[in-house]
């Protein structure tokens, strides 16, 4: 910034009532902080009268010289005052970008501050703001002021900066305006209404942005001996390369000069001038040369040709210069070719009628070519992003997640747009007076909703899931670097470099092993083998995304403040270095779907069911922890999309227990205090806090121990259900270790199991009472209602319900019914559905098996001793 001698940094700026006001006010301000607020006074000024285009700031301005340049045209009315143009712009110690897409809506403030924090900025809504596409101005303090020149490579080095600071957060790069760059270019003031974020960090270092700016440009500092005009003159001569498209466009050009007509000539012609002049691949001689000759020819005074074509060069000169399109040779109007942006040359996309298959293919590879961060999830376009603050404390949501979390997202058709505005550039074909030109577009809505519906993405990434934690390939080897892993199919979701891995030796294993298990040290385990089932669950975080199924694991505990949920955090900080996130067991059946397919959706690692207060069942989940992927109905979306499952799935209660075809799909570890208070304990570790500090540590030595099992230890162990990898990886790997079998609770389960128990019970009291005689359900209904008898074996009393021993086969009978129908007596369809649920299953030494009597009785059944 420039210094006064009192040693005040002064911020110097033009201020202009309009656009069209090109001799704007020279205005001062004795720091950055009240130049920012003259800008908010202006505003207030400005109230009920100022619309867009009416109030701006922009670089300070020279007075325009008595120059040749100056003496031509309309500019000889600006000799002797300020002229707002790239030839009068001065130096400036600030930087002003506007962002106009690729910002996500309601998370903006939090995107931009975190990639801000540590600049002295003002970051404000613009007039054309709104909450579905944000669109912001950033005005940035220098250290020192800059040039026109160099502002341009600061502005360059700033945009690139903050997108990749954003990408660090997995949001794609944002779509900025690059005119914003020129010191001459009218910024408007806020209006009234904006909202602003005032970031009171460091200026930025001139220098540096300088430097790396003129390396993304490709453009060399200015000699000592030569001037900013010279060196943009030398610099546009370098860069003009005439090429046969842009002959071409040259050439369609002067055919509007030759057929103007009388009395529009000397306009046509200036406009032509203008026109070719913003085509970088064409020399100011060039187009004098071949404007000239199609003037003279048109009948117009060759005296005033050139002067004419001069002037409109210069004002085209002025505007953002573009490439000329050279696909086919098809003649592109020049004020909608494309330059050359971002890194790449944008392909150039033709949108002819029947050709959709190859559009979308085009899309698709211009997609990559761009490196849009944009996933095929199973059959689900996705991207991924960071769960935002008001996302984290939303009272709504059905599952809480940490801010910063990495989530993925279905692609919407809007954000489709704004990515392939970035990656490619759009024509359609237009007829005008015979000549068919190709007009520049912004990316139809209908493309990004067949590239979106399409049934075959053979091009895009391939992508399972996301892992915040280096994920573990077949061959042993470990994906570390952060981005997408090719082998893996997975988003490695690391923001710095991960630390290199021990040697896998079974010694480096027993050493990582000890570790976790002193993390777990204050843990009441009930058995040693409670202890493996949460040493699994550790593992299995890790590994889950390479996984493709994997066990529940729930933590049980006889009292509240055993240590439940503190197990569950320990898992997800070890699998994410965050927080779990966590969602509650609605009664409600038709809700849990609908919160586990968003967690699935999202691509969630670690989801945690807290609190269960009952018996879990669900036929959802029971699907969710056996297969590789499940067809999902995404909200909004009509039919059903095919999604991974990578989400390994925890549990919390107090003596939770799961009911039915659950229990071969989950592994309890129960916690057992022995203290009426358990919550009152005093220790003086704190697990996950350690958890979170050590993590790089523990999961290398995860890591490790499976790497050393794989290398070192014996074939593979027996298979357990449907947990094959899970098998060789987790559950062997705790064998080879030394620790007890983690599978060796279900066994407990199994037989804690309320409806094994019920039917056992239930087919007790049939064959006590009914015998091997097969029965309807009316019949089975009459014979229990007409049982109800003191059996002398029991001694049963019928009043009170008291029993002294077991009860007899007929109240046995009464009480299992009551149970099918929840606590009453069910009707003959109800128990008739239940047999059916049930037919063939044996319990104990008893079966039920359905009767085919050939007298046309329905539903006959029988209970037959295995």
């Amino acid at each position: 910034m420039s210094s006064t001698s009192s040693g005040s940094t002064r911020v110097f700026f033009s201020r202009g009532a309009a656009t069209t006001d090109s001799s704007p006010e020279q205005r001062q301000a004795t720091s950055f902080d009240q130049f920012l607020l003259q800008l908010h006074h202006d505003r207030v000024q400005a109230t009920g009268k100022a619309a867009k285009g009416r109030q701006y700031i922009c670089a300070p301005m020279a007075i325009a010289p008595n120059d040749e340049w100056h003496r031509r045209g309309t500019k000889a009315g600006y000799i002797g005052r300020h002229h707002r143009c790239k030839r009068c712009a001065g130096e400036r110690s600030w930087l002003g970008l506007d962002v106009d897409a690729g910002l996500p809506a309601g998370e903006w403030r939090d995107a931009l501050t975190s990639a801000c924090g540590d600049m002295d900025v003002l970051i404000y809504t613009t007039a054309s703001h709104t909450e579905e596409v944000p669109r912001v101005r950033i005005i940035a303090a220098l250290d020192r002021s800059v040039d026109r020149e160099q502002g341009l490579a600061a502005s360059a080095a700033l945009r690139k900066r903050i997108d990749d600071r954003l990408q660090d957060q997995f949001y794609a790069p944002l779509g900025w305006d690059a005119a914003c760059d020129r010191a001459e270019q009218p910024l408007y003031l806020p209006p009234m209404d904006y909202v602003g974020v005032r970031l009171r960090g460091k200026p930025l270092n001139a220098d540096a942005l300088v430097d790396e700016g003129r390396h993304i440009l490709g453009r060399s500092p200015p000699a000592d001996d030569e001037t900013p005009e010279e060196h943009e003159a030398a610099r546009i001569m370098a860069e003009t390369q005439e090429t046969p498209g842009a002959l071409h466009l040259l050439e369609t050009i002067a055919k509007r000069v030759r057929e103007a007509p009388e009395g529009q000539r000397n306009a046509t012609l200036f406009g032509a001038a203008a026109d070719a002049a913003k085509c970088d691949r064409l020399s100011d001689d060039r187009i004098l040369e071949v404007l000239e000759v199609a003037a003279i020819e048109a009948g117009m005074d060759p005296n005033e040709v050139e002067k004419t074509v001069r002037s409109g060069i210069d004002t085209g000169r002025d505007q953002p210069r573009v490439l000329a399109v050279e696909d086919e040779f098809d003649p592109v109007t020049p004020e909608l070719a494309a330059r050359k942006d971002g890194g790449f040359d944008r392909r150039e996309i033709r949108l002819r009628p029947g050709e959709a298959e190859a559009t979308i293919r085009q899309c698709e590879e211009a997609l990559i070519e761009a490196q849009a961060p944009l996933y095929m999830r199973g059959d689900l376009l996705t991207r991924a992003r960071p769960v935002s603050h008001a996302e984290s404390i939303d009272p709504e949501a059905s599952i809480r997640r940490p801010a910063g979390a990495v989530i993925l997202s279905p692609v919407r058709i809007v954000d489709l747009q704004i990515d392939l505005e970035r990656a490619a550039m759009f024509f359609e074909p237009r007829s005008l007076k015979g000549v068919v030109t190709w007009r520049r577009v912004d990316a139809p809505e209908d493309v990004a909703a067949k590239v979106i519906a399409s049934p075959c993405h053979r091009l895009l990434p391939s992508l399972r899931g996301i892992t915040q934690a280096p994920a573990l390939r077949r061959d042993g080897s470990v994906a570390a670097t952060p981005g997408y892993d090719a082998r893996t199919a997975l988003l490695v979701a690391l923001s710095s470099s991960w630390p290199e891995l021990p040697e896998p030796t079974q010694d480096n294993a027993e050493r990582a092993l000890g570790a976790l298990r002193r993390l777990l040290g204050t843990f009441p385990f009930a058995t040693l083998a409670d202890e493996s089932v949460a040493l699994a669950a550790m593992i299995s975080g890790v590994l889950r995304p390479v996984l493709d199924a994997a066990p529940m694991i729930l933590f049980s505990a006889p009292t509240p403040g055993t240590g439940k949920s503190l197990l569950a955090h320990i898992v997800a900080a070890l699998a994410t270095g965050q927080n779990a996130r966590v969602m509650s067991w609605s009664s409600d059946p038709a809700e849990n779907p609908k919160s586990l397919t968003g967690a699935l959706i999202a691509g969630d690692p670690v989801i945690v069911i807290d609190n269960l207060s009952s018996g879990l069942q669900s036929d959802f989940l029971c699907s969710m922890l056996t297969e590789p992927e499940m067809s999902l109905r995404v909200l909004g979306r009509t039919g059903q999309n095919r999604v991974p499952c990578r989400a390994l799935v925890l549990g919390t209660g107090n003596n939770a227990s799961v009911l039915g075809d659950l229990n071969r799909r989950v592994l309890v570890s129960t916690l057992d205090a022995g203290v009426e208070r358990p919550e009152l304990r005093q220790f003086s570790n704190r697990p996950v806090d350690d958890a979170l500090r050590d993590r790089e540590a523990l999961v290398n030595g995860v890591l490790t121990m499976v790497r050393a099992r794989m290398l070192e230890g014996p074939e593979r162990g027996p298979l357990w259900s449907s947990y094959g990898d899970w098998c060789w990886l987790v559950r062997d790997t705790l064998i080879w270790l030394g620790m007890p079998d983690p599978i060796e609770v279900v066994q407990d389960q199994v037989n804690l199991d309320p409806e094994r128990q019920l039917l056992a019970d239930f087919l007790s009291g049939w064959h006590g009472v009914v015998g091997d005689a097969a029965v309807t359900t009316n019949e089975l209904l009459k014979r229990a209602t007409e049982s109800q008898f003191v059996s002398p074996e029991t001694n049963f009393d019928v009043a009170h319900g008291a029993v002294e021993g077991e009860l007899s086969p007929a109240d046995l009978l009464l009480e299992s019914l009551r149970a099918v129908g929840r606590g009453r007596m069910p009707d003959a369809k109800v128990l008739g559905l239940w047999l059916r649920s049930k037919r063939n299953r044996p319990a104990g030494n008893l079966r039920l098996v359905g009767v085919n009597t050939g007298t046309g009785k329905r539903g006959t059944w029988r209970v037959l001793k295995s």
